[in-house]
């Protein structure tokens, strides 16, 4: 009975019930999106294992800590079909777009895809991965260091290697709800 009259009242006002579900759905969307943001700030329980356990791996691994203005990136290198990143000109251009991303102001370190001890090669062979490791950074200059470090790619480009680049160089905060804070 009550659903029946409810039915009854939609159907002769249907442009107000219209407008009033679509009010509903603005308050929601202003709600939000206006709404409690992501926080950075750590949480912990003093004396507890996991505590304990971060901190201990801090102080005897410190180089494993993230730090600001910090980043490991990915240089991917990529062989056509049918060849691999072994054979001679293509291993000579990725290591010649390692070196030069190696060079570049803030990379403190890129390794050798091809290193004996740790390669960075897949299985079939059609793809070398070098990582980098950054410093200094910052926001205004992650566009700059993307786009040089993409240009350090040219020789195994050349060379007909397809070149990426992966991992962050902003330090921007997670977004909560589609907005940044």
């Amino acid at each position: 009975m009550l659903l029946e009259k409810i039915g009854v009242y939609c159907a002769r006002n249907r442009v107000g019930v219209v407008v009033a579900w679509l009010g509903v759905l603005g308050v929601a969307l202003v709600l939000t999106l206006g709404g409690p943001k992501s926080s950075d700030s750590g949480f912990e329980i003093p004396g507890s294992e996991s505590t304990t356990a971060l901190h201990t791996l801090n102080r005897e691994f410190p180089e494993t800590v993230e730090r600001p203005g910090t980043a490991e990136l990915r240089f991917v290198f990529a062989a056509p079909k049918g060849r691999k990143v072994s054979d001679g000109k293509l291993t000579k251009a990725i290591r010649a777009s390692v070196r030069a991303a190696g060079e570049q102001p803030g990379i403190t370190s890129a390794s050798d895809p091809f290193a004996g001890d740790r390669p960075a090669v897949s299985s079939d062979g059609r793809v070398a991965v070098s990582t980098l490791a950054a410093v200094g950074l910052d926001d205004s200059r992650a566009e700059a260091m993307t786009e040089e470090l993409l240009a350090a790619g040219s020789p195994a480009r050349a060379a007909g290697l397809e070149v990426e680049l992966g991992g962050a160089l902003s330090s921007g905060e997670p977004e909560c709800s589609g907005r940044p804070r």
